[in-house]
């Protein structure tokens, strides 16, 4: 593009000089004319590549300017608990503490203010119906997605999943709540991982499993006693990982169940 443009200029340089010298320099008119055409050709790739040189090595600092620093320090574990005070004991416990945490460089930070909520563990289960080759999921209203949606929607898919009460095993609460929303029994419960959904404000930790239906007992559709109104979907496997890349499932630990079990859907996704 350059080349281009300053053989373009150059040309029209000579052509503008010949014509206004006319007759003034009889035969040497042409060559002066060429002569300034070539002059002006070749200043302005020389500006053109000083420009170049200088933009591409602007780029590459800039590049260079974002490249992270290297990890500083070794990883922090000491923390210092001042005080802690529990300012709400509902369905929810929300905890107050105040608090000094190890810094990267190895000093102690300041005394901060921190809040946790305590949601306790829980589970979640990648549901598989193998006989229909579909996964299991289901919907129902939530409070907080509502008020997310500015008061909008609400209505959630997701995993099944459920509370770990007190002395339960994470195995037994699969079995309790797929019965409880899907109504169907299940085997071959296998632990997928565990994540923490909030960790900047919620103590909660989901520990992820997949299930095989074995058979169904009952229309499923929650507690009554806990006013739960739930609906359970079968959809194919490709359907549902489809919803999901077409942001149609925004529920996190389910996105993140379903990326835990890929693997074991290979067949169905190919």
């Amino acid at each position: 593009s350059a080349a281009l443009i300053s053989v373009l200029s150059s040309a029209a340089i000579a052509i503008a000089t010949f014509g206004r010298a006319g007759l003034d320099f009889a035969d040497n008119v042409i060559w002066i004319a060429l002569g300034l055409g070539l002059y002006h050709f070749f200043f302005q790739m020389s500006m053109y590549t000083a420009f170049l040189e200088k933009n591409s090595s602007s780029k590459k600092r800039a590049a260079d300017e974002v490249t992270p620093p290297e990890n500083p320090g070794s990883h922090p574990q000491k923390v210092e608990i001042v005080d802690e005070k529990l300012i709400l004991d509902d369905f929810f416990k929300i905890i107050a503490g105040r608090l000094r945490f190890e810094k990267y460089d190895g000093s102690m930070s300041e005394e901060v203010r921190r809040l946790s909520l305590q949601r306790g563990d829980a589970v979640a289960v990648v549901l598989y119906h193998r006989a229909t080759k579909q996964l299991i999921m289901i919907e129902q209203f939530r409070y907080p997605a509502y008020k997310a949606l500015g008061n909008r929607g609400g209505w959630i898919v997701e995993l099944v999943a459920g509370m770990v009460e007190k002395g339960e095993a994470p195995e037994d609460v699969v079995r309790r709540e797929v019965l409880e929303e899907a109504g169907c029994e299940v085997e071959k419960i296998e632990y997928l991982g565990r994540i923490l959904p909030s960790p900047g404000g919620a103590s909660e930790r989901i520990m992820l499993y997949y299930a095989e239906v074995v058979r169904w007992e009952t229309a499923g559709g929650g507690l009554s006693d806990e006013h739960e109104d739930i609906r359970f979907i079968a959809k194919p496997v490709r359907d549902v990982y489809e919803m999901a890349e077409k942001r149609e499932i925004e529920d996190a630990k389910t996105l993140v169940g379903l990326w835990f079990a890929r693997e074991r859907f290979a067949d169905e996704l190919s």
